[in-house]
């Protein structure tokens, strides 16, 4: 990272044009971002491990009470599958382009390989092979900066799902019994007693889901601004580098189209996994509204009041990924982010 700053820098101070310099900014943007996700993950794995502990247990309890395994297991295993591999193949596209550049181009710049006090002493290979780990080890570190915390956030959205599954069928049942109670006349219990013992115990289950996406905030906020905020940078860099060398070197700009594209798949991605949360908050706001309308007078009145009550919360105060309390990771956050690259390529392209 010192090192690639240092270039940076000198970079910047002889540049001639606003493009001289982004080959530099672009080797440099992930490294930053790798050794703060390195550290922060060292430093709060007490917290991490204990997060996911208690996460595992409470899974465990829902399959217990609620056998929930059945509906969570088919949602998880293809979007695991699908980041699994996608993650897999962009990292060995990108290992095998920067491999290329380091071992053809051994007199760039902002490559180790420059300095010839290192290439007497160490044979060009060797230090090119090392540059290349240290480029993995960048990769990789940026790829668990956005991964897990997608994940995690998927996660949460399917036991929002099985919470509104719960609803549905306790709405249902309470229906039936009120219904029977009605035909036959007896009054063995009060229906209504059971509806509202059973509502609590949902409305504990969505209190411990709001819990814990609170302790993932708190753990994984850090990490997602500011994987948003590099991914904002190298895109803007990309397209505005795809516009610039396109009529002069369409060969180079394809190499940076590649990459324009990899990080955009790798920002759609990993938002779409994380804004499945609030997707679940406001399906299951939406819901609880359709069964309130549609068992309105069955309900008694303090039920009644409660489930209002709840669904304005969930309205008002949707679960969501919140990096640092700034923002909601909505589907809409990827038009925010589109705006953003244009306003900036634009005036890229202008102080050009």
């Amino acid at each position: 990272m010192i090192f690639q700053l240092s270039r940076t820098v000198v970079a910047v101070q002889s540049m001639t044009t606003v493009h001289s310099v982004i080959p530099f900014l672009l080797w440099l943007s992930a490294i930053p971002l790798a050794v703060v996700t390195q550290i922060w993950y060292i430093a709060r794995r007490r917290d991490l491990l204990a997060f996911f502990k208690d996460w595992d247990l409470f899974e465990k309890y829902l399959d217990v009470r609620y056998s929930h395994q059945e509906l969570v297991y088919p949602m998880v295993r293809k979007p695991r599958i699908l980041v699994y591999t996608s993650k897999l193949v962009t990292l060995l596209v990108l290992v095998v382009g920067l491999s290329m550049i380091i071992f053809n181009f051994p007199d760039a710049p902002y490559l180790l390989t420059n300095f010839q006090a290192l290439r007497d002493v160490i044979p060009i290979p060797i230090l090119g092979f090392i540059h290349l780990v240290n480029v993995i080890l960048v990769l990789g570190l940026t790829t668990l900066c956005e991964t897990v915390p997608a994940l995690v956030f998927f996660h949460f959205q399917c036991q929002v799902h099985v919470l509104q599954r719960e609803f549905d069928n306790v709405f249902k049942l309470f229906n039936s019994q009120c219904n029977y109670h009605k035909l036959s006349g007896r009054l063995d219990f009060d229906p209504g007693l059971f509806f509202a013992a059973q509502l609590r115990q949902l409305f504990e289950f969505y209190e411990t889901v709001r819990l814990f996406v609170g302790r993932a905030n708190s753990l994984f906020g850090v990490l997602l601004f500011l994987n948003h905020g590099m991914r904002l940078i190298v895109i803007c860099v990309m397209l505005y580098s795809v516009l610039y060398l396109l009529q002069s070197t369409p060969v180079t700009a394809g190499i940076y189209l590649i990459n324009f594209c990899i990080h955009l798949c790798e920002l759609v991605t990993s938002t779409l996994l994380t804004a499945q949360l609030y997707r679940a908050s406001d399906r299951l706001r939406t819901h609880l509204a359709v069964l309130l309308t549609r068992y309105w007078d069955s309900i008694p009145n303090e039920e009644r009041k409660l489930l209002v009550h709840f669904n304005g919360r969930i309205q008002t105060d949707p679960l969501a990924a919140t990096p640092l309390g700034l923002y909601n990771v909505t589907p809409s956050f990827l038009l925010t982010v589109a705006s953003l690259a244009v306003t900036y390529v634009i005036i890229l392209l202008q102080s050009k």
